[in-house]
């Protein structure tokens, strides 16, 4: 059985002083909703995708307001993206597969120095 988790990121910026921070490209990750079954997989703007040919890639959803009677998106997941229009999920099987994403940042890490950053979680009520 599957599980998705649904990686929501709102402010992901790394302080390195006060002055500098690295800053992640389409840290909402906006672009146009699809699905690994899509034209459009393995296409989410700044983000590249990991892992083997053999699972699937992230899909890009579209902001959905989970009310009654709103339209469902896809595989029936209806959440609301913490800043922009659309959110990545990202699946983890229970045969340790999994969907993944990378960016190389724009500027070199300091080794020892600690960096922070946010991110907005969800997952399935199936998990």
């Amino acid at each position: 059985m599957r599980s998705i988790i649904l990686l929501v990121l709102i402010l992901l910026s790394i302080d390195l002083d006060a002055q500098k921070k690295i800053k992640f490209r389409n840290a909402s990750f906006e672009g146009i909703p699809h699905t690994a079954s899509t034209q459009l997989k393995n296409k989410i703007p700044g983000w590249d995708i990991c892992g083997s040919p053999e699972v699937s890639s992230p899909d890009l959803h579209r902001s959905i307001k989970p009310k009654p009677g709103a339209k469902s998106g896809f595989h029936n997941i209806r959440k609301v993206a913490a800043k922009g229009f659309s959110y990545i999920g990202l699946v983890a099987r229970e045969d340790g597969s999994v969907e993944a994403i990378s960016q190389e940042l724009d500027a070199i890490l300091i080794p020892e120095k600690t960096y922070e950053f946010q991110v907005r979680l969800s997952h399935s009520k199936s998990m």
